[in-house]
């Protein structure tokens, strides 16, 4: 079956995610702006409501786009780095890399690639959903490929994957990279998505979290995310079939 990869926002995520069947867990954190790097203190959380299930961190410093200038790019590589040698010091394999960066034009940003695969030190790393803005996808996963990246996050072009299909089923036939399909992703829809041939599916299965502040406050209104385990179990079934 399809592998089935919940992107979540805490250790509270990292369990309804596994408890409602998924093996593969991206953590992050806001979730509301697409995510973003989560703390030590948020990974270490996770190593323990992970069990199994592989846990890949997002590697993202701000919300936006995926233009970085040195500064920010300096940071990432250092919180990469870091993460990669505290996972080391605690044997911790099943950990890996979610991230990305590109040129204005939309092409791969092949220095900061390099310098964030060369950080991660032989783990797994995977190009993000920037990858839908690239002007040619198959070359740019050529690029990656040569540069150590194993995968990439897609819905073959931007908008929701469903619309993409025929593109998901060109690149999951001819990409060199492992093609995990990322946009829109429902239990209604998943069966068609994995019928691409993809290697995986991505997807939040977020609901809001109301505030739980018995104060009112202005930062009320920027209502986070958090895992719904009745959506995973869900797209499983979904994914299993009748």
């Amino acid at each position: 079956m399809v592998e089935v990869e919940i992107c979540v926002a805490d250790a509270g995520g990292v369990a309804a995610a596994v408890a409602g069947g998924a093996t593969r867990i991206e953590l992050c954190t806001a979730l509301e702006v697409g995510g973003l790097t989560p703390s030590l203190g948020a990974v270490l959380m996770a190593r323990k409501a992970a069990g199994t299930a592989f846990v890949t961190v997002l590697i993202r410093p701000r919300a936006g786009d995926f233009v970085y200038g040195s500064d920010e790019g300096a940071a990432m590589v250092a919180d990469l780095g870091s993460l990669t040698a505290w996972a080391d010091d605690r044997g911790w394999t099943n950990l890996g890399f979610t991230t990305g960066a590109l040129h204005p034009n939309g092409t791969i940003d092949e220095e900061l690639m390099s310098a964030l695969v060369r950080a991660a030190n032989g783990r797994t790393l995977v190009f993000h959903k920037g990858f839908d803005a690239v002007p040619d996808p198959l070359a740019a996963a050529e690029q990656l490929l040569g540069l150590g990246v194993s995968g990439v996050l897609t819905s073959g072009g931007g908008g929701a994957c469903i619309e993409n299909l025929e593109a998901l089923q060109r690149l999951a036939a001819e990409s060199p990279l492992l093609i995990t399909a990322a946009g829109g992703i429902r239990p209604d829809n998943v069966a068609r998505v994995a019928a691409t041939g993809v290697a995986r599916v991505h997807l939040r299965a977020a609901r809001p979290r109301p505030s739980q502040s018995l104060v009112p406050s202005a930062y009320d209104a920027d209502t986070p995310e958090i895992t719904d385990m009745a959506t995973v179990t869900q797209l499983i079934a979904a994914l299993s079939g009748p």
